[in-house]
């Protein structure tokens, strides 16, 4: 077990290369395009999930990381052991018409050939296509799919490796796109986790050996925005669940929502008991550690919850940033109209905001430059900003 443990270690530290000096340098860099990514169907953010994979290397190179939208992470296969397969559902039934691959940028890590399957109910598959595994995109003939399967055969080069960045597919939805529900007990990554909703606000809680993890967050859209809290450590976290209800996908992040920082890939499945108490505190401690808080669900109870903040924090900022448009201006002209209709229902509520200054950020002085579109989301949201 050991030695196998190290060589997919060694694996995942040469497919990586050479690492940067410090994170700052990293954090800095403004990330590679995610263009093709934006454009596929098996993006999280739009809520495609893992149905079932054969395997990886280890979790930090998870099937996730074929899904999540990012060009820089990837799957890596588990140590001399090939074919492979990924299926992954679609947020709703699509016309697919081009499929493709975003390969490691080392050939030694390449994909001789991708092999892509077609299913309406995850269970009978038909071929679509087989394709190399160093090209981008590749037109096929067009093909209904709620569920794709991609198969990997085998390295480019003998006995070695396959990392994929993205696994890709374009093409448009033929009906409205149904998120599952998340709400009910989970079995995530073997951990006991549940969660719960009240309008727009989600809150959830997973188990670990010596402590919980919370989350508190909300989604209004194909994905879950979360921050979370446990022990000392905090950061953000995003969720996809099947349009069945019995997938759920997750991403952590430490702190910021950068490669650098990732945490953990959580898949989970139903499970029948919870035992786990779900606490309303998130946003409270979050805002403690970190001087800030995302308002990621704007209800009656979160504009009552940041009423009191800002009574009690009277000079504090309501800063909203957006980096969902096509060019700065939009996003600040989106993000304006967010505050627009924050302030309202301040009104509304009965609350004047005296000394709290309201900043549309826009896209404009971020803390870092989002490098796909689960990073966009989370990023796009009205802070509420205290200090430390």
């Amino acid at each position: 077990m050991k030695r196998a443990l190290a060589a997919a270690l060694f694996l995942l530290l040469a497919c990586r290369g050479e690492q940067p000096a410090s994170p700052k340098q990293d954090a800095a860099a403004a990330p590679p395009s995610d263009e093709a990514e934006r454009s596929s169907l098996t993006n999280l953010a739009y809520g495609a999930t893992i149905a079932s994979r054969t395997g990886e290397a280890v979790l930090e190179t998870s099937a996730i990381a074929a899904i999540d939208g990012d060009p820089v992470t990837y799957w890596l296969n588990p140590p001399n052991d090939f074919p492979q397969s990924i299926t992954i559902e679609l947020a709703a039934p699509s016309r697919i018409d081009k499929v493709g691959v975003r390969p490691h940028e080392k050939a030694a890590y390449g994909a001789k050939e991708l092999v892509f399957e077609t299913s309406m109910d995850g269970r009978a598959f038909q071929p679509l296509a087989t394709v190399p595994g160093n090209k981008l995109w590749t037109d096929v003939r067009p093909a209904d799919a709620a569920f794709l399967r991609v198969t990997v055969p085998g390295p480019r080069v003998e006995r070695g490796n396959v990392a994929l960045h993205s696994i890709l597919a374009h093409g448009r939805e033929l009906a409205a796109a149904h998120r599952g529900p998340i709400d009910g007990c989970w079995l995530v990554n073997g951990r006991r986790a549940a969660f719960q909703s009240r309008g727009t606000r989600t809150a959830g809680a997973m188990q670990y050996v010596r402590d919980t993890l919370y989350l508190g967050g909300g989604g209004d859209g194909r994905m879950w925005r979360f921050e979370w809290i446990r022990g000392a450590e905090f950061g953000y976290a995003a969720f996809a669940v099947s349009p069945d209800g019995l997938h759920l996908n997750g991403i952590q992040w430490h702190e910021e929502v950068i490669p650098l920082f990732f945490g953990d890939a959580w898949f989970g499945e139903r499970d029948k008991e919870c035992a786990l108490e779900i606490k309303d505190g998130v946003a409270d401690e979050f805002l403690r550690r970190a001087g800030r808080h995302s308002l990621y669900a704007l209800d009656a109870d979160e504009i009552r919850w940041l009423a009191a903040k800002l009574r009690q924090f009277p000079k504090s900022r309501l800063v909203a940033h957006e980096f969902r448009e096509a060019t700065p201006a939009a996003n600040r002209a989106r993000a304006q109209r967010a505050l627009d209709s924050l302030a309202k229902a301040l009104q509304n509520a009965g609350v004047e905001p005296r000394g709290v200054t309201f900043v549309a950020a826009g896209s404009d002085k971020a803390r870092q430059i989002p490098g796909s579109e689960a990073a966009r989301e989370l990023y796009s949201s009205i802070d509420l900003e205290v200090g430390r």
